[in-house]
C-alpha cells in the first residue's frame, strides 16, 4: 500500500475533531471512476476495525446483464484498517496510475457503465455496484448521476456496502457523483464510519485536496 493513502473522517475535514463517528465493520467500494478512454478505477475502503488479508478479497466484473463473471481478480497483501486499495486500468491517465495499488490492462476495470462490479470477502458478497443479471442499457441512474462518464464517491455516512447483487441500483442512494475524469479524491476516502487516527505529516500531504 502507498504510505500516504489514508481515510479521513468527515469530522476532520470540517475541523470538528470532537464529532462522534458511527461504527462500521465493513469492507466496501468507496470510489468508482468510469471516465474517458481507459480512465477507469475502483477504490476499496477498509472500515472493518481490523487489518484485512487481501488474499481473502476478490473483485468480479459482470458484463451486460450476465449472471457469471467475465473477469475476476484476487488481491494480495494487507489492507490496514482505515486505508484504501485502488485498482486502476494500466492505460489510464497518471492521476489514476499514480494512486493505484494494482494496475490491470482490462479485466475487472474494463467496465463501461452498464456492467456490474462485485466485491467479495472470503467468498461472501460485501458490496456491489450495479445490478447483476440486469442490463440497464447505457448505465444505471439518470443525469447528472449515472454509472457512465462519472466518478462516484461513497457518501460519508455510508458504513457498509450493498450485499444483494440483484437488487435495484440507484447511484444517488449511497454515492456522490462528480463530472467525468474527476480524480482528486482517488486514494483518500472521507468517512463518518469510524474514527481514523491521522498524524500531522499524513494530513499535511493530503489536505490540499479539500481546499
Amino acid at each position: 500500500m502507498r504510505p500516504l493513502k489514508i481515510a479521513l473522517t468527515a469530522a476532520l475535514l470540517l475541523g470538528l475533531a470532537g464529532a462522534a463517528a458511527a461504527q462500521s465493520t465493513c469492507l466496501y467500494f468507496s470510489e468508482y471512476i468510469e471516465g474517458t478512454s481507459n480512465n477507469k478505477a475502483l477504490e476499496i475502503y477498509n472500515a472493518t476495525e481490523a487489518d484485512v488479508n487481501l488474499a481473502q478479497v476478490t473483485v468480479e466484473l459482470y458484463f451486460n446483464g450476465a449472471v457469471t463473471p467475465a473477469a475476476t481478480v484476487a488481491l494480495s497483501g494487507v489492507l490496514h484498517n482505515g486505508d484504501v486499495f485502488v485498482i486502476g486500468h494500466s492505460l489510464a491517465s497518471t492521476p489514476i496510475t499514480s494512486q493505484a495499488d494494482l494496475l490491470i490492462n482490462g479485466g475487472v476495470v474494463n467496465f463501461n457503465g452498464d456492467d456490474a462490479v462485485v466485491l467479495k470477502l472470503n467468498g461472501a458478497v460485501v458490496d456491489c455496484i450495479g445490478q447483476v443479471g440486469i442490463d440497464p442499457g447505457t448505465a444505471w441512474g439518470s443525469e447528472p448521476c449515472t454509472t457512465v462518464n462519472h466518478t462516484l464517491t461513497r457518501g460519508v455516512d455510508v458504513c457498509c456496502g450493498d450485499t444483494v447483487t440483484n437488487d435495484a441500483f440507484a447511484p444517488t442512494a449511497t454515492w456522490v457523483c462528480s463530472a467525468v475524469d474527476t480524480f482528486g479524491l482517488l486514494g483518500v476516502h472521507a468517512s463518518n464510519c469510524q474514527a481514523v487516527a491521522t498524524d500531522e505529516a499524513t494530513w499535511g500531504a493530503v489536505k490540499s485536496i479539500y481546499r
